[in-house]
């Protein structure tokens, strides 16, 4: 498949130019994929890692669930300066 027509392009170019504010949406799902993730016997240390990291922020983002959570991307790259 041609990257131009992924359905994750956006997400890779936002990444890709620092733009992340738009993709904190995926933090209200993160602590399901690690439960589910522990309960088939998967670790995935560096999600729960970021998760761990980002879960204190600053709550800016509304998913479509109306969740508030704090933006995954934002949080890892302004913590690691």
């Amino acid at each position: 498949m041609d990257k131009s027509t992924t359905p994750y392009t956006w997400q890779i170019e936002a990444i890709r130019s620092g733009n992340t504010d738009k993709l904190g949406h995926m933090f209200t799902e993160v602590k399901y994929y690690i439960m589910e993730a522990h309960q088939q016997g998967i670790r995935m240390p560096m999600l729960e890692g970021l998760f761990d990291h980002a879960q204190f922020g600053n709550r800016v983002i509304v998913d479509g669930q109306s969740r508030v959570g704090p933006n995954l991307f934002s949080e890892y790259m302004r913590k690691r300066d």
